[in-house]
């Protein structure tokens, strides 16, 4: 962060100080997708258009299963009472799955 420092006298021009802070940058999926295509596109390097897109689905399907995976350990840790029940957790989980196509076992 940048402000003015106040110790100039009357005739001193102010004067930027910089000003450490403590932050925390959230970024989504989208956010990652995006920069990752922009450097895939650069540094093509001979590379096919074909293998740069199945390059990003590949990580995008890797992203998924991972976080599939968090929400499993997360239900099963639940239900076998291994960590407290968190209600506000497990109904974001239920609007996930209502988000989800329904998928018919023919």
């Amino acid at each position: 962060t940048m402000g003015q420092g106040n110790d100039a006298g009357p005739s001193e021009q102010p004067r930027a100080v910089f000003v450490g802070l403590d932050f925390e940058l959230e970024t989504g999926e989208p956010e990652r997708i995006a920069v990752e295509k922009v450097f895939k596109a650069q540094a093509t390097d001979g590379a096919s258009g074909l293998d740069l897109h199945l390059d990003s689905v590949t990580s995008s399907v890797e992203s998924m299963r991972t976080r599939i995976a968090t929400l499993l350990d997360f239900l099963r840790k639940t239900h076998s009472k291994e960590i407290p029940v968190n209600y506000n957790l497990l109904r974001q989980v239920d609007g996930l799955l209502r988000q989800l196509p329904v998928l018919a076992d023919d």
